[in-house]
C-alpha cells in the first residue's frame, strides 16, 4: 500500500487519507506496452497486492476498486545496483474506496450506487449484496487474470453488458489465453474461484 502521510475524520464523520504520491508506470500501462506477464515474473507483484489487502482486511476496510490501473509498479534494484523486476504498490486512495464493509448505497430515486470499476466488480456487488472483502478478492482475480492473460476476463462495451456477462457465464480459462508455458494449468482452478 502507498505510505500515508496524513489522516483525519470530517465534520459529518467520512474519514480522509493523504498517501505518498507514487511515482512509476502502472500495470495497465505496464500490460498495454508489454503485453501479458510471465506468471514467474508476476507471482511476486501479486503477493505484494495481496499483502496490502490483507492489510486493509484486517483493519476492517475494504479497497474497492482493485484493477491495474491503481498499481504502480515501482523499479525494484539488486544489491549491486542493477534494475531486478517491480515491487507492486496498490494506489487509490479515495475516501469513498477505503469503505468499512457493507451494503451498497440506495441513492435516491432508487438507483444503486456500486463502487468499483466495469471490468472488476464482482457479482455479489452487481447484486447489490453486502460489499466485503470478497469484492477485493473477486477484483484481484480479475487483475490477475488481467496481468498474465493481457486483457479483462469480460471485455463487453457498457456496464450492464458486463454485469450479465459476469452473472450469467463463466470467463474462458486463463491458461487457453496465456502466451504458452507462461501459465501453470493448474492455476486455473483457483483463479477461476476467486
Amino acid at each position: 500500500l502507498a505510505p500515508l502521510v496524513d489522516q483525519g475524520s470530517l465534520p459529518d464523520g467520512r474519514v480522509w487519507i493523504a498517501p505518498e504520491h507514487v511515482e512509476g508506470q502502472t500495470l495497465a500501462e505496464y500490460i498495454d506496452k508489454m503485453g501479458s506477464m510471465r506468471f514467474t515474473r508476476a507471482r511476486p507483484l501479486f503477493s505484494e497486492l495481496l499483502s496490502g489487502l490483507g492489510e486493509l482486511h484486517r483493519a476492517g476496510l475494504v479497497h474497492g476498486n482493485v484493477k491495474t490501473e491503481n498499481v504502480v509498479l515501482k523499479p525494484r534494484q539488486s544489491q549491486d545496483g542493477t534494475r531486478a523486476g517491480y515491487r507492486a504498490v496498490l494506489v487509490d486512495a479515495a475516501v469513498d474506496r477505503l469503505l468499512r464493509p457493507g451494503r451498497p448505497e440506495m441513492k435516491s430515486g432508487g438507483m444503486l450506487c456500486i463502487v468499483g470499476t466495469q471490468k472488476s466488480v464482482a457479482p455479489e456487488q452487481a447484486r447489490g449484496l453486502e460489499l466485503d472483502a470478497r469484492g477485493d478478492i473477486y477484483a484481484m482475480g480479475v487483475l490477475i487474470y488481467e496481468t498474465l492473460c493481457g486483457r479483462p476476463p469480460f471485455r463487453e462495451e457498457t456496464a450492464l453488458e458486463s454485469i450479465a456477462a459476469r452473472l450469467l457465464s463463466p470467463p474462458e480459462p486463463c491458461a487457453s489465453l496465456a502466451r504458452p508455458g507462461w501459465f501453470p494449468q493448474n492455476a486455473d482452478r483457483v483463479l477461476m474461484r476467486a
